[in-house]
């Protein structure tokens, strides 16, 4: 995007820089017609779904939810950047909040919550940022706060403990499956917008304690923002998209024409960073909500019950799959202290066997440090790998590489040592078949 935005700088620069003065004029002039023609068409579809608006903006002056989820976001993100690490460094992403099923399993369990808010550089950031912006802020104001607050924490977590069950030893950061949600609970309303168009519901219709609309017309009028409704209705011979129903408070069709390029950007970038089922986890949770709360949403805000019961439901649930994933281990260290072992005695019995050539040591000195010193040391490695617990399926691989590793190694000192105390040459022969086979075995953890 940036790049874009310079090349085109830098291009119109030339331009200018190349024409004569009678050509940057009528350049000029023709930049400010074009300025002036897309200012007319959005005034037109402003006004259009200017009462659509009028509703939304008296249901809910100022959507604070949307806002708070957006300066939190970029206050991290600052905060990052202004640190000393690299976005490109997982530990990094672990270190400022990024879930990590070793440590969010062991404990952190609020890493869950705290990577929906810690994203892996300035495009990340800002693809969270457009997918929720228009969808987030239009449903915060049709449903509520309390709605599109429990929406977005109850999918981010649905979606953060999927990835978790799914891809443990992955860093998992930013709020995918949380904008997902909201895109739920947008389908749920439109659902329930043709359910409401076809059944002609009109706001007089509403329960007690419903939204008002004339009061809503009477305080838009008092600030000059809409000419009265009543007289623009009677002028009108067809009703709008906003209208046709004979509630403003449903979503009309151009606003959702406004919404489609980004949510159409956020679906690709989602889709080509892999999308996969947290992302449906967090489509769903927002979708299964949204079939409560927008129940009655051409009539009111949703009720600050429900979104408190869906969300005291997200919370059941996710803490009873937590304690089904509690204690997953990063087998990844004990590896590489495998691997290191190797080194280690490898090079031991190196040096031991330049003093036997040197006549600097017996045989019988040189099996015992195979069997004092190497074979030891081997058991107690073997010993720690066999201790850790909780090791994620996808880990398993390396864990069984390991276990052959041992088996052959163990197998090859044993036979090296009998051939040195024997002198028998068939045994160091095996000795060497079984050291070649181990490392192959190595070189799979490697």
């Amino acid at each position: 995007m940036f790049t874009l935005l310079l090349v085109v700088l830098v291009v119109g620069g030339y331009a200018v820089y190349v024409m004569t003065p009678d050509e940057r004029l009528k350049a000029l002039r023709f930049l400010e017609q074009r300025f002036w023609m897309a200012n007319d068409a959005a005034v037109k579809v402003r006004a259009h779904d200017e009462p659509f608006r009028a509703v939304l903006k008296a249901r809910t002056p100022m959507p604070i939810v949307v806002f708070a989820i957006v300066g939190l976001n970029v206050l991290v993100f600052l905060a990052m950047l202004v640190s000393s690490g690299s976005f490109s460094d997982p530990s990094f992403l672990v270190s400022w909040g990024a879930s990590f099923g070793p440590k969010t399993s062991n404990g952190e369990w609020w890493r869950i919550a705290t990577s929906l808010f810690v994203h892996a550089g300035l495009v990340h950031l800002l693809v969270t940022i457009i997918g929720l912006a228009q969808a987030g802020i239009t449903l915060e104001r049709m449903l509520g706060p309390l709605a599109i607050a429990a929406v977005y924490a109850s999918a981010g977590l649905f979606s953060g403990i999927e990835r978790l069950s799914r891809h443990p030893m992955d860093v998992n950061a930013g709020a995918a499956g949380a904008v997902m949600g909201v895109y739920g609970l947008l389908i749920a309303t439109l659902m329930w917008n043709v359910v409401q168009r076809g059944m002609g519901a009109t706001p007089a219709q509403a329960a007690p304690g419903a939204f008002d609309l004339p009061a809503a017309q009477e305080t838009l009028n008092l600030r000059g923002v809409l000419a009265p409704l009543e007289d623009r209705g009677a002028s009108m011979e067809a009703p709008s998209d906003a209208t046709a129903a004979g509630s403003s408070a449903l979503i009309p069709m151009k606003t959702l024409v406004r919404m489609a390029p980004a949510a159409g950007f956020f679906a690709l970038y989602t889709l080509a960073s892999g999308f996969g089922t947290p992302e449906i986890a967090g489509l769903l949770c927002g979708f299964t909500c949204g079939l409560v709360f927008a129940r009655r949403a051409a009539e009111q805000t949703t009720p600050a019950l429900q979104p408190a019961a869906a969300f005291a439901v997200t919370l059941v649930i996710v803490v009873a799959s937590a304690a089904m994933l509690s204690g997953i281990a990063d087998v990844r260290p004990e590896i590489a202290r495998v691997v290191a072992l190797e080194t280690s005695t490898a090079g031991t019995y190196e040096k031991a066997v330049v003093q036997f050539k040197n006549g600097a040591m017996t045989a019988q000195a040189l099996e015992k440090v195979i069997t004092q010193k190497i074979v030891p040391e081997l058991n107690q490695a073997h010993a720690r790998l066999k201790a850790v617990s909780g090791v994620p399926a996808e880990h398993r691989p390396l864990v069984a590489s390991a276990e052959e590793y041992f088996r052959l190694r163990d197998e090859s000192w044993r036979l090296r040592a009998d051939a040195l105390r024997k002198s028998n040459m068939g045994a160091l022969r095996a000795a060497d078949r079984s050291e070649r086979a181990s490392l192959e075995a190595l070189g799979r953890l490697k």
